[in-house]
């Protein structure tokens, strides 16, 4: 797949191609989904240019890790900001966000509310964390919550 290559439904709406594990020790498969028509005020959907292959991926591939499938794959990428969220206005280094900028995201969300997270203030301990291309499966929208896709949806925080 190359970034940001995407067909429209005869409905008019954007769908993309994405990687997905549906089951483990099966083949992968290539599916399409749809980009949602509206997003949160704090997510953005970002092309995906880059999605890493890490050994974890083919740990989960093999079932060796206790995830929900099918999901899309992809814990690690870079690509271009496709569309922004009304909240989103820069990076979490201040730097103003556009579509077309290039960015890079943190692969996990900690929810800010568990001891890890709100006491010891460690995010990769956090008992409710969630990880793109790991733990996000398609039946959850948006489905597009991996970087081995065209597209992928980032959620707020």
């Amino acid at each position: 797949m190359t970034s940001a290559e995407f067909t429209t439904s005869t409905e008019g709406s954007v769908r993309s191609r994405a990687v997905v594990l549906g089951a483990f020790g099966e083949p992968l498969a290539i599916e399409e989904f749809e980009l949602p028509s509206t997003i949160d005020p704090g997510a953005m959907v970002v092309a995906s240019d880059y999605g890493g292959v890490c050994g974890t991926d083919l740990h989960l591939q093999q079932g060796h890790l206790d995830v929900p499938t099918p999901l899309v794959l992809g814990h690690e990428g870079l690509g271009r900001v496709h569309r922004l969220g009304s909240e989103i206005t820069h990076d979490t280094n201040g730097t103003p966000l556009e579509p077309g900028d290039v960015v890079m995201w943190a692969s996990s969300i900690s929810c800010g509310r568990c001891v890890p997270c709100r006491v010891h203030g460690d995010p990769m301990l956090c008992e409710n964390r969630l990880t793109y291309g790991v733990n996000r499966p398609t039946t959850a929208a948006p489905a597009l919550s991996g970087s081995w896709a065209d597209y992928i949806y980032l959620r707020p925080d």
